[in-house]
């Protein structure tokens, strides 16, 4: 028998001696001098070509000789093939992942509030043993062979039982919520917020809760942000050129995040439902060492707003604004933000109950006229040539931001800007490059409201230019909405009818020489319909009082923004010590009248002569009364309502396009 050995590359053999030749290959086995024939020659050159082919659904694999250790020997007429086992094996295991079906865990996940076990799937496996039987058992007949890789089932190492045990584990933790204890405070997590925190990882044949760390960090993110108490820089006062600080800086406290999410994710482990989390501080940046060296040496920009004929609440709530706003330091780079500035709009920070456009509709709510300080700052903003971030006009047009609306160019709409906590707000950037100082004032008797900004002047001019693009008229159908607080059988109306408008204002910034592309600060004032609040009982099935058929007893109008312009239809106005409306504004669009051609009534006079309704003989009234009931018309079955057409529905007052509420 001779025996030859599958050379490993090449697609050779290594040669049979010979009667001649001197010496053997080194990696054959010694055996008796024989030759062999061509046919077998060809064969043991396919052998050590292509010993094997393994097949898997379209995959095929064709290792060399040497790769599975094969050797071939001949026997007379006869080649047999024998095999490594252990170098068939390896080679077999080097393939294996390739046809690998990875089986997946039951595991437990939180969706919809809902805590659910998803059950395992086993996965598929080469069945190393098996194919390389199949494979040795082929080549020992000598041929090149081609063997099916023989699969078998890879089972989950976690089972439902195993997932069931930890939901179980879970819904225990989220039965209690965790209480995150911050600067002595509490805030208590609910289910809702940690059930996506969860994680569930496979632990031998366990499951195992824990913590999902990079959903833990976002959230806690937020939570610091929400939860930060920042530095305060000290409040200065210009005191014409000699800062002085008027009040001393306060350090901040933010939550140590990468520390939370340990401590938290520990908690979460361990079963601990109560996590006090440590806090870094931060200090105020600016002190009296360094106070001369802010650049805080010239007037940037002012802004003006008017005031008069505000009601008491109202220059009470701008009083107490300003005040707040007054000596407030804004770093370079820094962007303020009003709301952040002013804080909580409430009795604590000397604000009183006003009116103002909440819900689409005037009514009461703490610091009613606030958005005169807003606008009063966005001014100054705007003539500094500061980025604006964040703006957003009135929902209507209210007469009195006109005046100094349009800074050096004169009076007119278009640079307004309404806040509301929590809604929207009035952002800018300061981006010259130096630290800025608010000086924010109002004057009750001269009705003015002021905030300069001071600092260094960057080397820029600010134009406008302003467009009325579009006028429309008041909605004359009227709206009504039902109040608890409305005696039963009155009514009262909460806002007066008035036109609309679009207003484009350009500001266009020159710095250094360069002038700046034009940015476009629209408004939008919608045109708005008189409203009346009506008590619940008396709301008809068609959204109108009931007693619109017969008499009304009106109350007085609350409407703080009142255009100047009279209405001869409108419900007796409120007591002027309480409110006074501006009384010139040349600008203001005329309010609708039942008769367009009618005269208003003067109010002020108690003498004048009444002018007619819309009824031509109807007996005119005494006006002198304040407190008369209105007495019915000519025609003693007419009905009372406010427009022309008495079957006219009322608008809705769900406006899907409505303006966000205002603290006008």
């Amino acid at each position: 028998m001779l025996s030859l050995a599958l050379a490993a590359c090449g697609g050779e053999t290594a040669q049979t001696p010979s009667a001649t030749s001197p010496a053997a290959s080194p990696t054959a086995a010694a055996a008796p001098t024989a030759a062999i024939s061509p046919a077998q020659q060809a064969q043991l050159e396919q052998l050590a070509a292509k010993p094997v082919v393994l097949l898997y659904g379209d995959q095929r694999w064709q290792p060399s000789a040497k790769q599975i250790g094969a050797t071939a020997s001949v026997d007379g007429s006869a080649i047999k093939v024998a095999v490594d086992q252990a170098a068939l094996r390896s080679y077999l295991e080097s393939i294996a992942p390739a046809i690998a079906q990875n089986a997946v865990n039951a595991t437990v996940i939180y969706t919809n509030t809902e805590l659910i076990v998803t059950p395992s799937t086993d996965g598929l496996a080469m069945d190393v043993d098996a194919t390389a039987s199949a494979a040795t058992a082929a080549l020992a007949q000598g041929q090149p062979a081609q063997v099916q890789i023989t699969t078998k089932p890879a089972p989950a190492p976690v089972g439902v039982e195993a997932a069931e045990a930890a939901k179980a584990q879970a819904q225990a933790f989220l039965a209690q919520p965790l209480k995150l204890t911050i600067g002595g405070k509490d805030y208590p997590w609910d289910a809702e917020t940690v059930g996506p925190l969860l994680s569930f990882t496979a632990d031998g044949q366990k499951l195992k809760l824990s913590a999902d760390r990079a959903a833990l960090a976002e959230r806690i993110a937020l939570t610091a942000k929400r939860t930060e108490k920042p530095a305060k820089e000290p409040r200065v006062s210009w005191n014409g050129g000699d800062l002085k600080i008027t009040a001393e800086g306060e350090n901040g406290t933010r939550v140590d995040e990468a520390k939370a999410v340990d401590m938290i994710a520990a908690a979460i482990e361990g079963g601990s439902h109560s996590v006090t989390l440590p806090t870094t501080t931060s200090s105020p940046r600016v002190t009296s060492a360094n106070l001369d060296t802010l650049g805080i040496k010239e007037v940037v920009a002012t802004g003006k707003s008017d005031f008069t004929g505000s009601a008491k609440y109202r220059i009470t709530n701008i009083l107490a604004g300003m005040k707040l706003l007054n000596g407030i330091l804004i770093g370079p780079g820094d962007e303020f933000s009003f709301n952040n500035t002013v804080g909580e709009i409430d009795e604590s920070n000397g604000f009183v109950q006003g009116y103002a456009i909440i819900q689409n509709r005037t009514q009461l709510e703490f610091g009613g006229g606030i958005c005169q300080d807003s606008t009063t700052v966005f001014r100054a903003a705007f003539w500094a040539g500061l980025p604006i971030t964040e703006r957003k006009e009135h929902t209507y047009y209210i007469s009195w931001y006109n005046k100094y609306g349009l800074g050096s160019y004169g009076d007119g709409p278009g640079l307004d800007a309404a806040i509301f906590t929590g809604v929207q707000d009035l952002k800018f950037v300061n981006d010259t490059g130096h630290w800025l100082l608010m000086q924010a004032t109002a004057d009750p008797k001269q009705a003015l409201a002021q905030v300069t900004l001071f600092g260094t002047k960057p080397n820029r001019t600010v134009t406008l230019t302003q467009e009325i693009v579009s006028k429309t008229p008041a909605i004359t159908t009227p709206e009504y909405y039902p109040d608890p607080q409305q005696p039963v059988g009155t009514m009262k109306r909460t806002d007066t009818a008035r036109g609309g408008m679009t207003i484009q204002v350009f500001r266009t910034i020159t710095e250094n020489g360069t002038e700046r592309k034009p940015e476009l600060f629209r408004t939008v004032f919608r045109p708005w319909p008189n409203k009346y609040a009506v008590n619940p009982a008396d709301m008809g099935a068609n959204g109108q009082p009931v007693f619109l058929s017969t008499t009304i007893t009106p109350t007085a109008t609350i409407d703080p923004n009142a255009q100047p312009t009279p209405d001869p239809n409108a419900q007796p106005t409120i007591d002027p010590a309480l409110l006074t409306p501006p009384t010139t504004d040349p600008n203001a669009p005329a309010q609708p009248t039942a008769d367009p051609n009618a005269q208003p009534q003067p109010t002020a006079d108690p003498n004048a002569q009444p002018q007619p309704t819309a009824d031509p003989n109807a007996q005119p009234q005494p006006t002198a009364d304040p407190n008369a009931q209105p007495q019915p018309t000519a025609d003693p079955n007419a009905q009372p309502q406010p427009t022309a057409d008495p079957n006219a529905q009322p608008q809705p007052t769900a406006d899907p396009n409505a303006q966000p509420p205002a603290n006008g």
